[in-house]
């Protein structure tokens, strides 16, 4: 039996029931605390703010902000279709063929969306001409090259998973290779595109840090409107009745994202297949000539960063761009030097990463081991804080924490408890496909012979999962040192992490202060690719072992 025919198999086949460990409902008390303490509770008190009648009608009756909704919707949706119309045919690429270097290049394609969106928007403010650094244009150019990835990946899986004789079948009847692809795969391939790219809009209707830094006084998405009205015209009622809008849209989104990635996985479903190639090898070097040239168009921009950062500000190339961030330069906007901020941002990362990862693994084993409608619910839980922008919970951070007897918002722990819930779903969207596939009768034969519930699942489910777990913190470690939207409400003057110390930087003038920005925007970049390559080996390590 091949490899696919085994997962259709073990997803028809009932999972036995297994042996559940003691005390899981008990710590389920962890879990729902601190959602409730800090999601829930943050939101709740944005919600209360927004009843301001007065603050509703500014925000609706304001022009201003009304072409700024529509600007996020406009954005938002022409990003989307770029982004579609050049990873489809990537996919396919990817999909058909099968050539030197072709999970390398698939590997590559995923390096945009791991990077910072403050990374990204300082390498299009490096890479764009003086004339166009800040506008529409390298708004849309940047969510492009942040998402054609997850599109590619995500459309070259559902391609993969598609029976190949079906699109020969139309051929050998006579239908051409438009009218395969338009009538067997795209409807096929239909939910897998329609949900990803619900989940790209969201992003691009949400973006923070690329809009702040490439949009200037003119262009800005609600978001970055929230952050204005709240951190510097001190309108926290307005940009509340904000924040509660954006959170009912992004709730729409999310709700329409889960249903087309729900249809997505009842597809037919094979492991692995690389359809056979239906051009000659003249064919296959043009494909192969075109996808290198737009994998070239994706990198540019990191490649400019890099070359940027090597570009003295007194002239020629060299290395006084991160030997000046050892030092702290008049007009910087920082108390301490930029460098110290790479110890601000590994520092609070780790706190992060240990808490996502405790709530997360506690969760994970919470829907794992029940069964029925409660799996359904905690897996809907685990995944609130994607429902929220981090902008709004850094505003509900804000707002919430600020007096006794929780007046946490000025506290040096404010800002890794609110990277851990910003991380905590992707720990459980890595941690439970990890433990679902973990046979449970492994369990059962260790009970017979009389191990207990805990001892069982210590040397033999912890084993299974170690490497998941361990990918799981990578994860959550990159998503915690690239967090940009909800730290800028909480981050310390005298400890600002990477990413604030980048923002604050970019939008000074003077050659020496876009110098430091640029060697910070990569040395931010190297760190969070190199947590994302750690978890996507490990990851795929994981998967080979088991499969």
């Amino acid at each position: 039996m091949d490899e696919g025919r085994a997962l259709i198999h073990r997803r028809r086949t009932p999972r036995p029931a297994g042996i559940r460990l003691p005390f899981i409902g008990a710590l389920g008390v962890v879990p729902i605390g601190a959602l409730a303490l800090l999601f829930v509770w943050p939101i709740a008190h944005v919600a209360v703010r927004a009843r301001n009648r007065q603050a509703i009608g500014d925000v609706l009756g304001d022009g201003r902000i009304r072409q700024i909704a529509w600007f996020s919707f406009w954005q938002a949706s022409l990003s989307t279709a770029l982004v579609v119309l050049i990873a489809v045919p990537i996919a396919g690429i990817v999909a058909h063929y099968d050539f030197r270097g072709r999970s390398f290049l698939r590997a590559l394609l995923i390096v945009p969306f791991t990077m910072p969106t403050v990374v990204v928007g300082a390498a299009f403010l490096a890479l764009l001409p003086s004339g166009h650094r800040q506008g529409a244009l390298g708004i849309v150019l940047a969510h492009v090259f942040f998402n054609v990835g997850i599109m590619v990946r995500a459309t070259a899986n559902a391609w993969e998973a598609i029976d190949p004789t079906l699109a020969e079948a139309a051929r050998t009847l006579g239908a051409s290779p438009q009218r395969a692809w338009w009538n067997i795969l795209r409807p096929l391939l239909r939910p897998a595109i329609a949900g990803t790219a619900g989940l790209v809009f969201t992003l691009c209707f949400t973006s923070f840090g690329v809009v702040l830094l490439l949009g200037g006084p003119r262009r800005a998405t609600i978001d970055v409107e929230i952050y204005r009205q709240a951190l510097q015209l001190l309108r926290l009622d307005r940009a509340a009745v904000l924040a509660i809008l954006q959170v009912l849209i992004i709730g729409a989104l999310t709700f329409f994202v889960t249903g087309r990635s729900r249809s997505a996985e009842q597809a037919p479903s094979r492991s692995r297949v690389v359809l056979a190639p239906l051009k000659q090898a003249r064919g296959r070097w043009l494909f192969r000539a075109a996808l290198a040239w737009v994998l070239g168009a994706l990198m540019l921009p990191i490649a400019v960063l890099g070359v940027r950062s090597l570009r003295n500000p007194s002239g020629g190339l060299g290395l006084a761009n991160f030997r000046a961030l050892a030092s702290v330069t008049p007009g910087s906007g920082l108390i301490d030097a930029p460098l110290r901020s790479f110890r601000a941002s590994v520092e609070t990362a780790a706190v992060a990463t240990t808490l996502a990862l405790i709530v997360g693994l506690i969760l994970t084993l919470l829907i794992t081991e029940r069964r029925g409608r409660m799996t359904g619910v905690l897996q809907a839980v685990s995944l609130l804080p994607l429902s929220t922008s981090a902008v709004a919970l850094g505003l509900g951070f804000l707002l919430a924490f600020a007096e006794a007897p929780i007046a946490w918002r000025s506290r040096w722990f404010a800002v890794p408890l609110v990277q851990s819930i910003v991380s905590l779903p992707f720990v459980v969207r890595t941690l439970v496909p990890a433990f679902r596939a973990v046979d449970p009768s492994l369990r059962q034969a260790a009970a017979t012979l009389g191990a207990g519930p805990w001892r069982a699942w210590r040397t033999l489910d912890a084993r299974l999962v170690a490497r998941p777990i361990a990918a799981a913190a990578a994860l959550a470690a990159a998503v915690s040192i690239g967090e940009f939207g909800a730290t800028t409400f909480l981050a310390r003057p005298q400890s600002a992490t990477l990413p604030v110390a980048i923002a604050r930087l970019s939008g000074r003038p003077g050659a020496v202060l876009q110098g430091q920005a640029v060697a910070l925007a990569v040395v931010l970049g190297a760190l969070t690719v190199s947590f994302m390559l750690l978890a996507e080996l490990v990851g795929t390590r994981q998967w080979q072992a088991t499969g």
